[in-house]
């Protein structure tokens, strides 16, 4: 969605939700337009009021989760994503994202005794590419290049990840 039509989106949706409030997915689809303005917040709110008027909704927990887990609220996230696994013992996604979170936190804790281990950096930047995460892995890469400088896995990462930072969204 451009800039302009996002604007008009948003009024669009909020319109629905004074006519109905209870209407789930007119709250999912503000809150993607939220999450796409990199309005995380704002899209936390609408993602959460959507499963507050439909808990059955994997979708709006899923949302709700990476919306969590890219602000860093892990714990939230996880129970998000648990909840997923509540309606839907066997989504794929759920289960790795919990993983992927629990492997971050466990890098994070040996990173608070050891500052200057760049390969935990560069598992870091790995895990975060893997979720697309593209920011995020790009810090970490470039955490461990500062450590070390001629580490060339965190390089060609490194390297890897700013292309596609740099590239327009597909469509």
């Amino acid at each position: 969605l451009r800039e302009g039509m996002m604007e008009k989106a948003i009024g669009q949706f909020k319109i629905v939700m004074e006519l109905e409030p209870n209407h789930p997915e007119a709250h999912f689809n503000l809150g993607y337009i939220y999450f796409k303005k990199d309005m995380l917040i704002e899209a936390a709110e609408e993602y959460k009021r959507g499963v507050q008027i439909k808990p059955d909704s994997i979708k709006g927990h899923l949302s709700l989760a990476f919306i969590y887990e890219k602000e860093g609220s892990y714990d939230e996230a996880i129970t998000q994503y648990s909840a997923v696994l509540a309606l839907e013992p066997d989504n794929q996604n759920a289960k790795q994202a919990i993983s992927a979170i629990k492997a971050i936190l466990r890098i994070k804790e040996s990173l608070k005794l050891n500052t200057k281990d760049a390969s935990s950096y560069v598992y870091l930047g790995h895990i975060y590419f893997a979720k697309e995460m593209y920011k995020e892995a790009a810090d970490n890469y470039n955490k461990a290049l500062q450590i070390d400088p001629k580490n060339k896995t965190a390089k060609i990462a490194a390297e890897k990840t700013v292309v596609l930072l740099c590239e327009p969204p597909q469509k």
